[in-house]
């Protein structure tokens, strides 16, 4: 008996030090955290590990004393293979609005990276000054945004991730303190009762694309949702047909719901939750109304130094919605939801925008815009003046530098321009269009004529003919 015993503790041990090698040769990747980037053909493939996905951070306000519970204050990205040129770019946002990027210098930057090539990773270091006190009592929900280019100069390539960064402020609840004492403490007669478990509905009412996804939070009192329910959380659907729904506790105390909207109409979802200590129930109900998308409102072309409103149409009641616009370089801007502003300029000329807009951090859809040059300056009309004198009327278009655009005439005659006759007025889709007049000496009815038009910007058109006849 005593050698099957020394030969089960052996055999436990073994199994003990297998378990522990696969854990240090097998990194950990948490669920929904490691994506598989596709890479160009031949090239070897790379897998990305963001931990954790969501930043917590727990404060504790007693008569403005505030006092850190707990602070996840790094993230690490984690890459599988070693990467060619790698860079990182990082974007603090609230509700679509640009807080603070890495393009910034400052010495006081919320967010650090800290590059550890050789290890394969990047740490992310968020700096919040908890002990300040900026927040109000409830929680505040921040996004990270993060853009990993890599590869040749000539080629390189982007991955995207996202983390959230929740800063809850609480204040102070009345702790019963244990007793010490050898003798059970005598009883109250105000015996302590639970506190009654609550489930509330920040966003009681959402609206989702027809068969869309949706998501939504409920708050949670009297209940830790990881430790404390009787069963899982019971969910009924009634109304429209169609559609669906699960829960997931994220926190103790958040409970996220999610699922499908239905082709049309309105989708109740109520969701139950039993507390094992007394089995008491509590119920929060959800509609979910189906609302088709409008398109985005954008044109399809733009021209450099005009300002442009982007309407990206994305109002949807109780969903995080995101509209973002991008070059596959560099982020232009973006909104939650609502419109917003660009203004190329003339170095931009060529490339192509990709307005994308995301409900709840998926992609819905994408539109493209091009940046267009401006034509060339044109000739509109020549004519002749009195004596050798030939009149030609020019046109040139848009801004350049911010002034309205010029253009020069170079002939084999002398030439000068009639100042008076300029006249500017606006053209869609170019904007300011400029009209000049020139006068060319020296130039005989019908003779070999050779026009060249230049523009502020370089732009040239060139014209060969005869001038015309009296």
């Amino acid at each position: 008996m005593r050698n099957a015993a020394l030969f089960r503790v052996e055999l436990y041990f073994v199994l003990y030090l297998v378990a522990l090698l696969l854990l240090l040769f097998e990194p950990p990747s948490p669920e929904g955290a490691t994506a598989p980037v596709a890479q160009p053909p031949g090239g070897p493939s790379v897998e990305f590990s963001l931990r954790p996905s969501e930043l917590l951070c727990l404060i504790e306000d007693s008569a403005g004393k505030r006092i850190l519970r707990s602070y996840d204050s790094t993230a690490e990205l984690w890459y599988s293979r070693p990467l060619e040129q790698p860079s990182l770019f990082v974007q603090l946002d609230s509700a679509g609005h640009i807080l603070w990027h890495s393009g910034q210098s400052s010495e006081s930057s919320p967010i650090t990276v800290e590059p550890r090539l050789d290890e394969r990773r990047f740490l992310i270091h968020w700096h919040f000054p908890w002990w300040k006190p900026a927040l109000t009592v409830g929680q505040h929900v921040y996004r990270l945004r993060i853009q990993v280019q890599h590869g040749r100069s000539d080629e390189r390539y982007n991955e995207y991730f996202s983390a959230l960064l929740r800063i809850n402020v609480i204040t102070p609840s009345i702790s019963l303190q244990a007793t010490s004492s050898a003798q059970p403490p005598l009883q109250s007669p105000l015996s302590l009762s639970p506190a009654p478990l609550r489930v509330m509905a920040p966003n009681s009412e959402i609206e989702a694309p027809p068969n869309g996804d949706w998501e939504s939070e409920l708050i949670v009192y009297g209940v830790d949702l990881l430790r404390e329910l009787a069963s899982e959380p019971k969910i009924t659907i009634t109304g429209a047909v169609g559609g669906n729904a699960t829960a997931r506790a994220q926190s103790p105390t958040t409970l996220v719901v999610r699922g499908t909207a239905p082709r049309e109409g309105t989708l109740r979802v109520s969701v139950t939750l039993v507390r094992r200590a007394d089995g008491e129930r509590a119920t929060a109900e959800i509609a979910v109304v189906a609302r088709p998308l409008p398109r985005p409102e954008i044109p399809t072309e733009v021209y450099p130094e005009r300002e442009y409103v982007l309407e990206p149409k994305l109002q949807l009641r109780g969903q995080s919605v995101r509209a973002e616009l991008h070059d596959g370089q560099r982020l232009w801007g973006s909104s939650a939801g609502g419109p917003f502003s660009i203004v190329p300029q003339l170095s931009d000329t060529g490339k192509r925008l990709i307005l994308r807009r995301l409900i709840n951090e998926r992609l819905v859809d994408e539109t493209k815009m091009s940046i267009r040059d401006f034509p060339p300056p044109e000739i509109v009309e020549m004519r002749t003046g009195e004596g050798h004198i030939l009149l030609v009327r020019t046109r040139c278009f848009g801004t350049v530098r911010g002034e309205p655009n010029l253009c020069e005439l170079s002939s084999s005659g002398t030439t000068r321009e009639l100042y008076g006759n300029r006249r500017r007025r606006n053209v869609e889709p170019y904007g300011i269009v400029t009209e000049q007049t020139f006068a060319i000496e020296g130039i005989e009815p019908m003779a070999p004529l050779s026009l060249t038009l230049r523009d502020r910007a370089g732009r040239e058109t060139h014209w060969k003919g005869r001038s015309p006849q009296r």
